[in-house]
């Protein structure tokens, strides 16, 4: 089920071109499932975060 987003809504909220380009592309990341689940998002930014010591928390 494709969403449409309020275009008009957005700009009368003084979003520019890119911010509402941005919401639609990431509204169908998600409508096709494409995004990272917060389980594996979360392990790597452990990894990220402590990458320089051995005991991850």
């Amino acid at each position: 089920m494709k969403k449409e987003i309020n275009i008009e809504a957005y700009k009368n909220e003084w979003f520019t071109y890119n911010e509402i380009e941005s919401i639609k592309r990431w509204l169908d990341d998600v409508e096709n499932a494409r995004v990272i689940p917060y389980s594996k998002v979360k392990v790597l930014a452990r990894e990220k975060i402590f990458s320089k010591e051995n005991i991850y928390v």
